[in-house]
């Protein structure tokens, strides 16, 4: 839940009901050009952001908040070729599945051992490093050591 304050109140809102109160503001101010769309889009991300905490992101980007609306994935079908751009690096996509696999689809686990700092990625937690390849390819390696009993 996120406070705001509306006409001198201070009111509780869930996160999808922050974002949907951002993106409304987008259309009402109706900007005329699409230089000022996409100024206004930065500036409420960012306002938006800056009222989350990091599991609140993380449940964001994962699609795991209490609120769902998570499209369900086909992994039976051939990657498309938009997905398959570089086979070589493991998309946010991919590593999601795999994490929600390795942790039986717990959420709540999935998001705790996200937040945790661990010993093997120097101390760092998981979810400040899914934003580079290499990083993703990091705790891959990291999840099947684990799988397959190589990690204490």
């Amino acid at each position: 839940m996120l406070e705001r304050k509306m006409m001198g109140k201070v009111k509780k809102v869930s996160i999808p009901e922050a974002l949907t109160d951002a993106a409304r503001e987008v259309v009402e101010s109706r900007p005329s050009s699409i230089e000022q769309q996409i100024e206004l889009w930065v500036r409420v991300g960012k306002r938006t952001c800056e009222c989350l905490t990091e599991e609140e992101v993380t449940k964001l980007l994962f699609g795991v908040a209490k609120v769902r609306c998570v499209q369900k994935v086909d992994v039976t079908r051939p990657a498309t070729s938009t997905e398959n751009v570089d086979s070589g690096a493991v998309t946010l996509d991919a590593l999601q599945l795999e994490l929600l696999a390795f942790f039986d689809g717990d959420d709540e686990l999935m998001l705790e051992w996200l937040n945790t700092p661990l010993p093997a990625l120097a101390g760092q937690r998981p979810f400040k490093l899914i934003w580079s390849d290499s990083d993703r390819a990091e705790i891959r390696n990291l999840l099947q050591a684990m799988r397959f009993g190589e990690m204490t």
